[in-house]
């Protein structure tokens, strides 16, 4: 890492996010999942190359924006060096948000699988992130609830 080079002089923490979503968010991955779901639009799942079965699509490691603020907080009070993960602990797979999402707006999510396969996941390590400053995370479910009341308070 090229700041590095500063750590006589400054602390240089590196902090790489994964995932963050909340409310009045738009046009990203989260909002995008709960607009396909209201709409009847199937969710595209894609699978590693050479699976036999559908394995629930991406994994992401998705982390409320909440949590995000309040990791930034903690990280910024620390003499930290160093690159970090700020993400959730929990991999959640489109088809895993998508029937979350389908359940809490009383629709079921339809899928289709993807022509191509996906080559990667976006899952992060926070080990170092809960060894630092053991973060507190929001459920996916809680956090899913704030959005689509901010979401639905928004709806005409």
């Amino acid at each position: 890492e090229g700041l590095a080079l500063f750590d006589a002089d400054m602390h240089v923490l590196s902090a790489r996010i994964f995932g963050v979503y909340g409310p009045g968010q738009a046009d990203r991955l989260v909002p995008n999942l709960i607009q396909s779901i209201r709409n009847g639009l199937p969710v595209t799942l894609a699978g590693v190359p050479g699976a036999t079965t559908n394995d629930g699509g991406l994994r992401v490691s998705l982390c409320f924006i909440d949590d995000v603020v309040n990791t930034f907080v903690q990280l910024l009070r620390l003499d930290t060096i160093g690159a970090v993960n700020v993400a959730g602990p929990d991999a959640l797979s489109i088809c895993d948000m998508a029937q979350a999402i389908g359940e809490h707006i009383g629709r079921h999510a339809r899928f289709e699988v993807a022509v191509l396969p996906r080559q990667f996941d976006l899952i992060a390590d926070v080990a170092k992130l809960v060894q630092l400053c053991q973060p507190q995370f929001t459920s996916f479910d809680k956090g899913l609830r704030q959005v689509l009341g901010q979401d639905m308070a928004c709806q005409p």
